[in-house]
């Protein structure tokens, strides 16, 4: 029985399912079905006479994948265990096994994970003679830089230039350890994530027809790399039927190497494509609409649209301007508990920021008031390894007896490791106090060690008479910042959570009460309770980033100010203010019934007065309501 596409799809959705052959470009607006018009193309493709193995469906994730075959196989009826679907590292596996052997690649290759790298790196590092104890980016970080390049197809120095200046110093190091690295894995036979896509790639350059495919369907289209983009093409220019589906408005992940200029520049590529525009939203109510469509329209988009509601009427969205940051927590505290009076559940309830370091006072709120409470961003704020790193110092202050933080902080320094680490603390433990001991004593430790040792013992010496505040601060300027930049790729974000924890030091006159409160803010567990998991009645706080293809019912967007929603650095480019812009879009289109932006009108951090985000205040006013608190 064949499927019945008017009765299923609305127009626009019907169009884009049934469009034919060629280049397609379907502009997807937010909730507005792309999935759907996905899973049904495939179908229709199948229907009319397409077999399954000639059909490429290439996702980002492997659950987008997995829920669009189900769809189809539902639809269908069919088994459609020979249609190639996956994720764009998946399909390359499958490519490489089979024509791997055109460029030297052993079928039998092994895929290595992200910690099998690391190591691998690690022993890299060594056969350059790279010292042990000596100041150089960790493994995290090398494989950072190495993927950045290759996913970007620039060399080494190119990368650094652009996207690693701190790390230029290390530049010809660097190139060197690339270099063996990639000896290496072509040695033992392995391969990592971006091999996958890398050598893929090769194989469509040696002019091997990897398979007889007929369609290409594509999902998110503006979150890919140039490599995946340049895989794409490639392979287009044999088939010529290729479908691209995505949003210019919600081109967000350049951190990761998204190339905004991909979907921008589609039709140029393509010169006969089809644009298909998908505006109808089954989301979100007018009065939200109207304000995304205000906000997106002022956008340097190419393809421009506007979203057109199928949700009744709702509340027009209301800005909350605050005295403060802890104003603005508070606020949000208030109106969660108003919303649970009033019948709605917690996980009904999103709360979004720009920055991982914007939810820290509201943590402190939400522990405080027993409202619970999930990050879906990472850990909670006061349990992320650099904050836990931070306050080690000041345990020991508090606590000398605190075994855990006091090795914690010795291993922050180079040469010192969990061997060192735990002889110092059995030499000083059993004292009347392990600090005063530690700080008096000469300590027996290997050479490599005595530097890191003078270090910590000069760092703890300084901040047992300073304000929280300050012992933070010092802590930072006395090494720490280095040590962010040459162990996390994300780094500047990591600095940014140390300024939010001086910050809410300074709202406390004593050591022992400030980290009571940050103690108290934690889970009472040692278990992952950040961790989104079905059926939580919790809220959920999540970074816009994370937050892209959800929804919730009632949306908090707070720190919507100049320097947290744009952040401050993204006015060194248009191309990074622009892309701030369509976070902003991205938030807002994750209401369903109502959205309050919020922004606080003082830090005490940046130590002046806030203004809205210029987002907003380039609006109508008669997109949002005005509330002053």
């Amino acid at each position: 029985m064949r499927i019945d596409y008017e009765r299923a799809l609305n127009e626009e959705q019907y169009n884009c399912v049934t469009a034919g052959e060629g280049p397609i470009y379907v502009l997807a607006g937010a909730g507005s079905g792309k999935t759907r018009v996905l899973t049904y193309r495939t179908a229709w493709l199948i229907e009319n006479g397409v077999l399954p193995n000639r059909i490429m469906l290439l996702t980002f994730t492997n659950k987008a994948a997995r829920e669009m075959l189900t769809r189809v196989e539902t639809l269908t009826g069919l088994n459609l265990r020979n249609l190639w679907g996956g994720t764009f590292h998946h399909i390359g596996n499958l490519i490489l096994r089979r024509m791997g052997n055109s460029i030297g690649l052993a079928p039998d290759f092994m895929i290595i994970d992200e910690g099998d790298a690391n190591s691998l790196l690690n022993e890299c590092k060594r056969e350059c003679g790279i010292p042990r104890d000596g100041k150089f980016p960790k493994a995290k970080v090398l494989k950072e830089v190495i993927s950045n390049s290759v996913n970007s197809l620039r060399d080494i120095s190119t990368t650094l230039s652009m996207r690693f200046p701190h790390l230029i110093e290390f530049s010809p190091e660097i190139v060197k350890i690339e270099r063996e690295y990639r000896v290496r894995k072509k040695r033992d036979n392995l391969m990592d994530f971006d091999d996958l896509l890398y050598y893929w790639w090769e194989v469509l350059n040696n002019g091997d027809l990897v398979y007889n495919f007929e369609h290409i369907l594509i999902d998110e289209y503006q979150d890919t790399n140039l490599l995946q983009a340049k895989i794409v093409d490639k392979i287009a220019e044999w088939v010529g039927n290729i479908t691209v589906v995505g949003d210019d408005a919600q081109s967000i992940y350049s951190f990761r190497g998204a190339d905004y200029k991909n979907i921008r520049d589609f039709p140029l590529r393509y010169p006969d494509t089809k644009i298909y525009k998908l505006e109808t939203n089954y989301r979100s109510t007018p009065q939200i609409l109207h304000l995304a469509n205000e906000i997106i329209e002022r956008s340097d988009a190419r393809f421009k649209k506007r979203l057109i509601p199928v949700e009744n009427n709702g509340d027009t969205p209301t800005v909350v301007a605050t005295r403060d940051t802890y104003d603005q927590a508070r606020f949000v505290v208030y109106k969660i508990r108003e919303l649970i009076d009033r019948g709605d559940s917690y996980c009904d309830i999103g709360v979004l920021y720009r920055a991982h370091y914007q939810s820290a006072e509201l943590e402190i709120q939400l522990s405080k008031s027993d409202i619970p409470y999930i990050v879906r961003s990472g850990a909670r704020f006061f349990e992320r390894a650099h904050i836990k790193d931070v306050l080690s110092y000041l345990r020991v202050i508090v606590n000398p007896r605190d075994s855990v933080s006091f090795k914690r902080l010795l291993k922050l320094e180079e040469g010192i490791g969990d061997v060192t680490a735990q002889k110092i603390y059995d030499k000083i433990g059993s004292a009347h106090s392990p600090l005063h001991e530690f700080l008096s004593s000469e300590q027996e430790v290997p050479e490599r060690a005595v530097s890191g040792i003078r270090n910590s013992k000069r760092i703890l010496g300084s901040i047992i008479k300073l304000h929280p505040s300050e012992a933070i601060k010092f802590i930072f300027e006395s090494g720490y910042g280095e040590y962010l930049e040459l162990s996390y790729p994300d780094a500047q974000e990591r600095k940014e959570d140390v300024g939010i924890l001086v910050e809410v030091a300074k709202r406390h006159r004593s050591l022992s009460r400030f980290l009571s409160e940050v103690t108290l803010s934690e889970p009472a567990t040692g278990e992952d309770s950040y961790i989104v998991q079905t059926g939580n009645d919790s809220v959920v706080l999540s970074t816009i980033h994370r937050a892209k293809g959800l929804e919730w019912k009632v949306v908090f967007l707070i720190y919507a100010c100049d320097g947290g929603l744009p952040m401050a650095m993204s006015y060194k480019s248009l191309e990074q203010y622009e892309e701030e812009r369509r976070l902003f879009y991205v938030a807002v289109t994750r209401a369903k019934r109502e959205l309050y932006i919020t922004y606080p009108m003082r830090s005490s951090r940046a130590r002046s007065y806030l203004s809205a985000s210029p987002f907003l205040r380039e609006l109508d006013e008669g997109a949002y309501q005005m509330m002053w608190l």
